[in-house]
């Protein structure tokens, strides 16, 4: 047992004391942050012999006992409810992976939209899958694929509409072209037809058996059409993000020193100038959409003001990306993953002229980044209020961003695995229903299969053994 001595502190892993100083690894704020990484780790170690034991915390039990008696209307605090999603994240493990081979190795341009997945290859291909959850995980390839001359900047998978009494599903993307024939930058919109149900028995028990071997990805035919619908080219302006609004409709697009608002069929509804490039841009409805700029400049584009409405100066960094939560939070990360947490709601007007600084309510920093990168694994529960981020150690990094939540530290880390480059993670907020296939008995496995695998999460990364991609699905293991 240790004595506490005033101005030293006790290291039990060299089983020595060292004085406090005002900083460096010694400094009071190093020691409590060492101390609390050590906690964490113990409960880590804990929770992988026994993963029920978590549960048994008083908040997530009586959330449990008052969903149960009264649903989803219950009188549950945010902070049982808080704590009962991070019990469960804490949870996953990796339970299933998928290896593609390409020549090209995905690029950190993945979309999960609802059983359809779009993932870029080299940043010059564009390749669609359909996706399942339930009973268990899988990917199978189709035959819509798009290769362009130009470097893709961005894609964004849209909602679902009827095209030529046809299902489809919208997806735009960005690519920039430097050529003699064509330059600047080019926003695309395709309408892809939807992807089947999974209906035959056979179909099902390949995609199965698929998975068994060495899990390489089945290929089902779908009979893909793809209906090009509209185009917006900048010959002398290069794009560097879009977003679009599954519930109102509508487009934000970034690009050098300015941003606009299209409307669906790519007529302008409001443009802006910026005094630096558009990195990041996030559509929050109708009229308004978000701008993070390459001066760390957070501004808000509204179509009803000729000039920015908000500007805060968010970071001495590059904003790299943007996500909202709630519509009253604005969640922005710069180059450097320092991750800052905005109240939209009491954020006043702040002039170029005023050096005063808006603050933001919470900000992140669970590593550091030595490398500044513009584009990082990083994605937004909305319905759980989890952020998760990739780090340089190949592990992910997740924070509660609830109101309960006052520390900025992580309260989950992956463990560190030899996989190869983390380029993106994705969670599975909404999953695709499962396919009534699925639902006789026959077809279940009930020693691996589960009707709900939820939470869940997908952590693409480069394969290890040959050229190609890997997709690593987490969820809490049966």
């Amino acid at each position: 047992m240790s004595l506490e001595i005033p101005g030293y502190y006790f290291d039990p892993e060299k089983n020595r004391y060292f004085r406090i100083q005002a900083n460096g690894p010694h400094s009071r704020e190093a020691v409590r942050s060492a101390q609390r990484i050590a906690r964490l780790e113990k409960e880590q170690a804990t929770l992988s012999r026994n993963p029920l034991q978590y549960l048994r915390d008083r908040n997530v039990v009586h959330y449990l006992y008052d969903r149960q008696l009264q649903g989803s209307r219950g009188g549950n605090s945010r902070k049982r409810i808080d704590a009962c999603h991070r019990a469960l994240f804490r949870q996953m493990r990796p339970t299933r992976e998928l290896d593609i081979r390409q020549s090209y190795r995905c690029d950190g341009l993945v979309e999960f939209c609802e059983g359809e997945a779009f993932v870029s290859y080299g940043s010059r291909m564009v390749l669609r899958y359909g996706y399942q959850c339930n009973p268990f995980f899988q990917m199978w390839e189709t035959s819509m694929m798009w290769e362009t001359c130009g470097h893709i900047a961005a894609l964004k998978a849209g909602y679902e509409h009827e095209v030529e009494g046809q299902r489809a599903r919208q997806f735009v993307f960005i690519s920039n072209h430097s050529g003699r024939d064509i330059s600047g930058g080019e926003l695309s919109r395709f309408s892809v037809s939807a992807i089947p149900e999974i209906q035959d028995e056979q179909t099902a028990k390949a995609i199965r058996s698929a998975g068994s071997t060495r899990n390489v990805m089945y290929s089902v035919p779908t009979g893909d059409r793809i209906f090009l619908q509209y185009q917006f080219l900048r010959k002398t302006m290069a794009f560097h993000a879009v977003d679009c609004s599954i519930e109102h409709g509508g487009i934000a697009l970034g690009g050098e020193k300015g941003a606009y608002l299209l409307s669906d069929d790519f007529n302008t509804r409001s443009v802006y100038q910026t005094k630096s490039d558009v990195l990041a841009i996030k559509y929050t409805g109708r009229h308004k959409a978000w701008l993070g700029c390459r001066d760390g400049h957070l501004l808000l584009m509204d179509e009803r003001s000729p000039k920015p409405d908000m500007i805060i100066a968010a970071s001495e960094f590059a904003t790299a990306r943007l996500a909202t939560l709630q519509n009253d939070h604005l969640i922005s990360v710069d180059v450097q993953k320092s991750v800052n947490i905005w109240d939209v709601r009491y954020v006043q007007r702040r002039y170029p002229w005023k050096k005063k600084l808006q603050q933001p309510l919470r900000r992140l920093r669970g590593h550091d980044e030595s490398v500044a990168k513009q584009r990082f694994a990083f994605d937004v529960n909305s319905s759980a209020r989890i952020l998760a981020l990739a780090d340089t150690d190949q592990r992910v990094c997740f924070w509660s961003l609830g109101s309960s939540a006052s520390d900025n530290m992580p309260f989950w880390t992956t463990e560190k695995q030899n996989l190869g480059t983390i380029r993106a993670v994705n969670f599975m907020e909404k999953q695709p229903q499962m396919a009534r296939v699925w639902q006789e008995e026959s077809m279940l496995d009930p020693g691996r299969d589960s009707l709900s695998n939820a939470p869940g999460m997908v952590i693409t990364t480069d394969n290890q053994h040959q050229p190609g991609t890997t997709f690593h699905w987490l969820t809490i293991p049966q």
